[in-house]
């Protein structure tokens, strides 16, 4: 379902609209894009798209890649795009969540990890590192992955000594990663069609996710998705994002509709957890340069893994992320073999 002007339309409907066909033919040819990396909202206004679809491609592009058209690089999302090799299918764990499934496939370790011990302080030479966290343990080791979100990075919350090098810390800085939530809302019955994927609204939220994928089928659950300045407004409303929710699904479905079926809601806000503070990194303007140098090991000790490390379009995925893992990992291995 796309809201355009004052109407909620459904997706065959919206096809006959033709601002909402040079919407899709962006989008769908987006990862063409090889000139100067401006911001995916100029590269929009370039190619006169009218403003009254420009919701829908923030929906489709920007809130996606975890911000919104006037914080992306047209041309690194384009790169981005086009390295992506995971298909568009999506799937879902039907009776258990990904930490369970990392506790099936590494049973082995589970022993060793190491909960509620925020680290504040990382030193490390040549050939050993010592992590010290907020309540003053220390830990030793001859090398360490370094798996902190992006935005911790930014804010210098965990110190490093000898300070990691410049193109390391400039890496941190111009790759972006903004707010990030989904408010999830139940209701006492569906008032959206049963065939329903996603409603693109045209408030602060840009998409609705119909949530299924067989676990919730019957629970007439509907997942608000919103990342960037909307999401970071959003945030600063706490609870109270609930009832913005649900008075932007009232005036796409009619009054009362939505607010008057409210059974439950639930916000998650990344954006305010103290060791995460945002969605994911997404391609911000001429941030691909820096990607490949937020990959690099430092003085053979200190390896990087986590989302924002992946130069292979799978930033912003937990697949990406568990495949920088593997990379990272591998590169320690060889490091010691060598």
């Amino acid at each position: 379902l796309l809201a355009l002007d004052a109407q909620l339309l459904t997706e065959d409907a919206a096809a006959n609209d033709p601002d909402v066909t040079a919407a899709l033919q962006f989008a769908e040819n987006l990862y063409n894009y090889s000139g100067p990396d401006i911001s995916v909202a100029q590269y929009i206004a370039n190619q006169g798209i009218p403003a009254r679809v420009h919701h829908l491609l923030n929906a489709f592009i920007g809130n996606e890649y975890g911000s919104d058209n006037t914080r992306l690089g047209a041309k690194s999302t384009a790169e981005a795009d086009d390295l992506w090799s995971a298909g568009n299918d999506n799937y879902a764990l039907k009776n258990g969540t990904l930490l369970s499934a990392l506790e099936y496939h590494c049973p082995d370790i589970l022993d060793k990890i190491v909960l509620n011990q925020p680290v504040q302080a990382i030193s490390y030479t040549d050939n050993s590192v010592t992590v010290t966290t907020e309540t003053g343990n220390t830990y030793l080791a001859d090398k360490a992955i370094i798996t902190i979100p992006l935005a911790i990075l930014k804010t210098g919350a965990v110190t490093f000594t000898p300070a990691l090098p410049d193109a390391k810390t400039q890496a941190f800085a111009n790759i972006g990663m903004d707010a990030g939530m989904k408010i999830i809302l139940r209701f006492t019955n569906r008032f959206w069609p049963e065939d329903t994927g996603s409603v693109y609204g045209n408030g602060y939220i840009p998409e609705f996710w119909s949530t299924g994928f067989g676990r919730s089928n019957q629970n007439n659950v509907l997942t608000a998705f919103i990342c960037g300045p909307n999401a970071q407004y959003l945030s600063s409303l706490g609870q109270n994002a609930i009832q913005t929710a649900l008075a932007e699904l009232d005036a796409l479905f009619g009054q009362g509709i939505a607010s008057g079926a409210f059974d439950v809601g639930f916000v998650m806000d990344w954006f305010k957890q103290p060791y995460i503070g945002g969605a994911y990194s997404y391609p911000s303007p001429n941030s691909e340069t820096h990607r490949q140098q937020l990959t690099l090991p430092v003085a053979n000790t200190l390896f990087f893994a986590g989302e924002a490390t992946h130069t292979q379009g799978h930033q912003g995925t937990v697949h990406g992320a568990i495949e920088t893992a593997q990379r990272a990992v591998n590169e320690l291995l060889c490091s010691v073999k060598g």
